[in-house]
């Protein structure tokens, strides 16, 4: 679709056009059952019995529905009866009027807010299963920072424009209008990107289609090349599972990747030769293994920057960062890495050195520089050489959980419980019968004569010596080194929890869940430490060459 609307860049917003489909007379049954948090079916049956009015139109009268509201709500029908798996519901059909609700008349908004108000309407649900988190303007401005070229004649593409953020930006920028193109999937957003754009641009023609660009590009916009991609790409949508295969297979990446990794991969396949491909990425992309074989993608070309935005959407948990790749081989340039508004650069290789090709993007050029150090020193690993069990999942434990002892019952340790030289007393006692629960690992594993349990949910590594048997729930796990490991299970516990090994940690993965995929790439340096009784943190370093300074480490 394309926009020839002509305005300013202050202009109001003409809401007959773009909202045409709404009434003004009265309100949408799906509309009604939103606002009174109640199915569709519930407003169908008032309206069959009487209470609520509609037009020819199967529109409901507006006079009846206030009517309706103030006489009859909470004296009759709805007492405490709302319908709470509306409360979430998200129709495309009512967002207009939603937005027309949230800000007002449209003739006398600036349309540069419509984009923030369509946002806020999205309902969570929808949201997550379309992995939909739209991109601070700020954070699109950073991006346009990497462009070192004359635009004039480049092309732009965001192969999902949302409101029309980075296309603003594009514009902003210098691009021409009748160069920038845009893709969503979602028909409101893109005639709002649509409006955005053309206020600015006095007519002149933009590029806009509603299209997948995942699975189901017009020929006339995958045989282009591009000259720069930035986008925000969908986190986590919700594909099947044969239509996510498909869709990997076709682009030659991991079948699990997340859709934000299958939308890198396949811009990869659309830039020209020089250009540019950048994207906001969630925290997982950068060290995740599923990422593994796009990251090996982006590291076979020049990596410009690596950024860490924090978390800048609101009511999300998950950080982001943004990564921008020049089109053209090249595996040891320097890359710019920003961290809370501090840069830095390193090379290019260091990645390459870490386990899984992780893009540790808080790690500077003298940290990696240690890790290389210490990585060329005799160590082994526990890949292959442990046995594992993850904690008790009861299912219910509302049902199944006591605060105290009881006979039958057994302690199960929670992973905040778990200290590096104790347990704290336990909290939760729970039936001695495991074939109750959910999740159980192997028994013979809990009751050990040694383990070592850690907590799971952690953003450091604290591993306990244990050899008396104790359970624990699932925000801990554990792990048994096999005959034969190198070192005693008492020095791996220390070791494991010490703090060199610790910033090894942070520096590489960067996460708040200890995975066992990330435990098992750990050095374990046994010719350093395998023949202590007791864990030497100072003797382990002197081995190894480094020394520790306020918590910084430096090569010797």
């Amino acid at each position: 679709m394309q926009s020839n609307v002509t305005a300013t860049d202050e202009a109001p917003l003409d809401q007959s056009t773009l909202f045409s489909h709404l009434k003004n007379d009265g309100i949408t049954i799906n509309l009604a059952a939103k606002e009174l948090a109640v199915s569709t079916a519930s407003i169908r049956n008032w309206i069959k019995t009487g209470y609520l009015e509609v037009s020819k139109e199967n529109i409901i009268d507006s006079n009846s529905f206030e009517r309706f509201k103030a006489e009859v709500i909470g004296a009759d029908k709805l007492t405490k009866r709302a319908n709470k798996s509306q409360y979430d519901f998200h129709d495309h059909a009512m967002i207009g009027v939603n937005l027309s609700l949230s800000i007002g008349d449209f003739s006398n908004v600036p349309i540069n807010e419509l984009g923030d108000a369509y946002e806020q309407s999205l309902s969570n649900s929808y949201r997550n299963a379309e992995g939909i988190y739209y991109t601070p303007q700020q954070i699109a401005e950073d991006f346009f920072s990497a462009i070192d070229f004359d635009v004039k004649d480049r092309v732009f593409l965001d192969p999902c424009c949302g409101s029309g953020n980075f296309l603003v930006e594009a514009l902003r920028h210098g691009f021409a209008p009748e160069n920038i193109y845009g893709f969503d999937i979602d028909p409101l957003a893109v005639e709002i990107a649509s409006r955005r754009v053309s206020s600015i641009t006095q007519g002149k023609a933009i590029n806009l289609h509603v299209a997948d660009f995942l699975q189901n590009q017009p020929a006339n916009i995958s045989e282009r090349q591009y000259d720069v991609i930035f986008t925000n790409p969908p986190w986590g949508k919700k594909l099947t599972k044969d239509i996510k295969e498909s869709v990997a297979s076709k682009l030659g990446v991991h079948k699990n990747t997340d859709t934000s990794g299958l939308f890198l991969s396949a811009c990869l396949k659309i830039v020209s030769e020089g250009g540019l491909v950048g994207m906001l990425m969630p925290d997982a992309f950068f060290n995740v293994a599923s990422f593994q074989s796009v990251r090996e993608r982006a590291l076979a070309l020049r990596l410009l920057r690596l950024t860490d935005y924090g978390k800048p959407f609101k009511g999300v948990l998950s950080g982001a960062k943004g990564i921008v790749l020049r089109n053209i081989k090249e595996e040891n340039g320097a890359v710019l890495c920003t961290v809370k508004g501090k840069s830095f650069t390193r090379k290019a290789k260091t990645f390459l050195a870490n386990p899984k090709l992780i893009l540790n993007v808080n790690c500077n050029e003298q940290d990696a520089e240690v890790i290389d150090f210490v990585m060329s020193k005799p160590h082994t690993t526990l890949l292959g050489k442990a046995e594992w069990g993850l904690g008790i999942v009861t299912g219910n434990n509302a049902k199944f959980s006591k605060p105290a002892w009881e006979p039958g019952y057994i302690a199960a340790y929670k992973g905040s419980e778990v200290f590096s030289d104790r347990l704290k007393d336990p909290s939760v006692f729970i039936p001695d019968d495991l074939g109750k629960y959910q999740q159980v690992a192997p028994v013979r594993l809990y009751l050990a004569k040694e383990k070592l349990i850690y907590r799971f949910i952690s953003s450091k590594l604290v591993f306990y010596y244990d050899t008396e048997g104790r359970y624990v729930l699932n925000s801990a796990n554990i792990l048994i080194p096999k005959e034969g490991f190198p070192v005693s299970m008492a020095v791996l516990a220390q070791y494991l929890s010490g703090k060199f090994i610790n910033w090894y940690f942070e520096k590489i993965f960067a996460t708040h869940k200890v995975l066992r995929a990330d435990i098992e790439s750990i050095p374990i340096f046994h010719e350093a430490i395998g023949d202590m009784i007791e864990f030497d943190e100072e003797k382990l370093l002197e081995r190894l060459g480094v020394k520790c300074v306020a918590s910084k480490y430096f090569i010797k």
